[in-house]
């Protein structure tokens, strides 16, 4: 890695190359009396906690005794303001005496890339997969199937050969509990006691060393603990950290040297290197490598296609270096996310990594071993079958003295039949085998997809709430009935159907995929569903078992609404009431029968929202909630009294004040006088408009004198002597 040539970018020293690590031995690469260079070694600690030693200045043939070097450069008048910053990476081999000839035990090498499938690794990577076949006799395993979903239980199935996931039992499963007792003793119990393949191997005399370009391995991802004392021979766990890619707040992430590192190497290349260094480093010591590639391929598996070179360059150039090896090159599963997941044929990658096993020279010349590993080759596997070979491989029959723990069969011996999802303990979610179906897919929102999606949903909400860290950072999700709903439907037996739904959720119109089953004329316990009264998203997605807050939030709007309100609305009236009271005899009767209807009407106005608003809008929530029956009826009616609800309003309105209650009464009599004179008179309305107005006229004008004569009449001065 130090042997780069040195780039100029520009007049200044930060664009070049300062210092360069080769053949064990440190040196500056520019002479400048005005400028020096220091090293230091950067140690492990634990996963995630590094050490530094002193400073130490660069002179001719340094030799740092560490395997990641950090180095600075600076002017001789600024020594704390160092113009160049580095890393560089090395096998140092504290036995600097090898053994004479080389080990007749095969060494293991295994080399992962992230998200690499069976079949991209064939459409990307032909001439890795040429070289493999025709110069290491590579077997392809094409059935090789994941256990979990993502890069962690994968990894405890291949590297510690154990289960963290129940698989619960049910009619297509017996039932598989985990390993471990919960997931803190498999998060944040330290792993270094555990059965895990360093161990194994470094107690059969390998040597062996960790390779991962990521901060958060699949031991510690994405808040384990991992290993707390991080036994490797060799691991590049310090210059990821101190490069912190993904990694920030940790107080070992320097932006210097990441921009100094990004600039001189592609960050998915710099493991091959330190491997090949590993191989040149024990020629007489059996070893075990563990190199797994996050960023070459897990964002984007088109990167495979640039890898291709890479690593058949690798492969070749050190052909007689692997001719005592087992090499296995994989992937821990499928694409898992991106345009390909929303096929078919992405569905089925994602749960089939790619597998080619490579075979020592020695026993590849064993035809009955090579005969029984294509055998096998041609059958289903899953990562725990590959621990199983490693435990074969290592010869161990222990681990600190308690039996290994052991769920699959070494690929190396003849495996045991049948080989089912279920035996193997494959979730049924991941398994690749097609089952045949019952009928062609169904892509539509009726009732009983509906019904099976919500059922999903609830079981998602459950698991959100289970977890810890999901249920901190993840919100209730509710089946989005806005978008087709596809169910493929599966016979498991005579009386069990299985169905794979397809089906968007909210927040975030997030596709879901997974299993449901039933038994055969069983039906699925109802699921209340409010989007189709409200035209809306259902707010039963927020299950009291999955959320207690709404729990909480429910309970304060009902005290609110039946109890805080309306006892305030009542308190209010009383005390108006009470002060309209006291001043009455400061005012007319007829003020205070105004201002005695007003109040009324006021809180005739405040109660009713309440009544026929809020308090069935509860009810609605609760008989939802509590699957009341009838529930749609009684959303009904709650639509209805929220439509009513003005018109009751304003007729409360008129009735109660009293200028527009008589004007409502004029208005009535008028309208019912008008009627009675038509009838009276026999006659059509029509042709007698101008008789009619004329005589409605006369009628206006006699009682119009007539109130002015009592006005005139009121008004006249008494005789009354004062």
């Amino acid at each position: 890695m130090g042997a780069s040539k040195a780039r100029p970018m520009g007049s200044d020293y930060s664009g070049l190359l300062s210092t360069k690590l080769e053949n064990g031995i440190l040196t500056k690469t520019f002479n400048d009396s005005k400028r020096e260079c220091a090293y230091r070694c950067i140690l492990t600690v634990n996963a995630r906690h590094l050490r530094y030693s002193e400073w130490i200045e660069i002179e001719n043939g340094t030799k740092p005794e560490c395997d990641i070097v950090e180095t600075k450069c600076f002017p001789m008048t600024s020594k704390e303001k160092p113009d160049f910053e580095y890393l560089h990476a090395q096998i140092y081999r504290k036995d600097t005496k090898p053994k004479t000839g080389s080990t007749q035990v095969p060494s293991v090498h295994i080399i992962i890339i992230d998200s690499m499938s069976h079949s991209s690794l064939l459409r990307a990577m032909p001439k890795t997969v040429e070289t493999l076949k025709l110069d290491f006799g590579a077997i392809p395993f094409p059935h090789l199937n994941k256990i979990g979903i993502n890069s962690r239980p994968n990894g405890f199935g291949f590297l510690l050969g154990k289960q963290i996931r129940n698989i619960s039992k049910s009619p297509i499963s017996v039932g598989y509990r985990s390993d471990y007792k919960n997931h803190d003793e498999t998060c944040f119990k330290p792993l270094d006691d555990d059965q895990h393949v360093f161990s194994l191997f470094k107690a059969s005399g390998y040597k062996n060393v960790y390779l991962e370009d990521w901060f958060a391995d699949v031991f510690t991802y994405p808040n384990c603990t991992g290993f707390a004392r991080y036994e490797m021979d060799h691991t590049m766990k310090p210059f990821f950290l101190r490069l912190g890619l993904d990694l920030r707040r940790r107080g070992y992430d320097s932006t210097t040297i990441r921009k100094s590192v990004q600039k001189g190497y592609k960050i998915d290349e710099i493991l091959i290197p330190q491997l090949e260094r590993f191989l040149d480093a024990y020629p007489d010591h059996p070893k075990f490598s563990l190199t797994w590639n996050t960023y070459m391929a897990h964002d984007e598996n088109n990167n495979l296609f640039q890898a291709d070179a890479l690593f058949n360059d690798f492969f070749t150039r050190n052909k007689k270096k692997f001719h005592n090896s087992f090499i296995f090159f994989m992937g821990d599963h499928g694409m898992r996310f991106g345009d390909i997941r929303r096929t078919m044929i992405g569905e089925l990658e994602d749960s089939n990594p790619a597998l080619m096993v490579v075979l020592p020279e020695t026993i590849r010349k064993n035809s009955e071993l090579v005969d029984t590993v294509v055998q096998n080759s041609e059958q289903l596997i899953s990562h725990y079958d590959l621990f199983a070979t490693f435990v074969d491989i290592a010869n161990a029959k222990h681990n600190n003295g308690k039996e290994l723990v052991l769920h699959g069969s070494s690929i190396l011996q003849t495996l045991p039949q049948p080989r089912t999802c279920d035996r193997l303990r494959i979730p049924i979610e991941f398994c690749t085998c097609i089952y045949p179906k019952l009928s062609q897919s169904t892509t539509s929102v009726n009732a009983e997809s509906q019904l099976i999606a919500s059922k999903l949903v609830e079981n998602i909400n459950k698991v959100i709430e289970a977890d810890k860290l999901l249920h901190h950072i993840c919100v209730p999700l509710m089946l989005n009935l806005n978008t087709s709903i596809l169910v493929d439907e599966f016979q498991a037996d005579n009386n069990y159907t299985v169905y794979f739904v397809t089906f968007n959720a909210n927040p975030g119109n997030g596709s879901y995929r997974a299993y449901a089953g039933r038994q055969k004329d069983d039906n699925f316990t109802t699921y209340p569903q409010l989007a189709p009264i409200f035209e809306t998203e259902s707010v039963f997605g927020y299950d009291s078992e999955t959320n207690m807050w709404i729990v909480y939030f429910f309970a304060v709007v009902i005290v609110m609404i039946g109890l805080i309100i309306p006892l305030t609305e009542f308190l209010c009236s009383v005390l108006t009431l009470r002060k309209l009271r006291k001043i009455r005899q400061h005012i007319s009767a007829h003020t205070f029968k105004l201002h005695k209807n007003l109040i009324i009407v006021l809180i005739i106005q405040i109660t009713l929202p309440n009544v026929m608003i809020l308090a069935p809008t509860v009810v609605v929530v609760l008989a939802a909630w509590l699957q009341w029956p009838y529930n749609n009826i009684i959303a009904e009616g709650t639509l209805m009294l929220c439509s009513f609800h003005s018109v009751i309003d304003n007729l409360i309105m008129l009735i109660a004040i009293t200028p527009y209650r008589r004007t409502l009464k004029r208005i009535i009599v008028r309208r019912t006088l008008k009627v009675s004179i038509d009838r009276s008179l026999n006659v059509d309305p029509k042709s007698t408009l101008n008789v009619r107005s004329t005589h409605y006229r006369t009628m206006s004008t006699v009682a119009s004198n007539s109130f002015y004569q009592q006005r005139t009449q009121s008004r006249r001065p008494s005789n009354r002597q004062f």
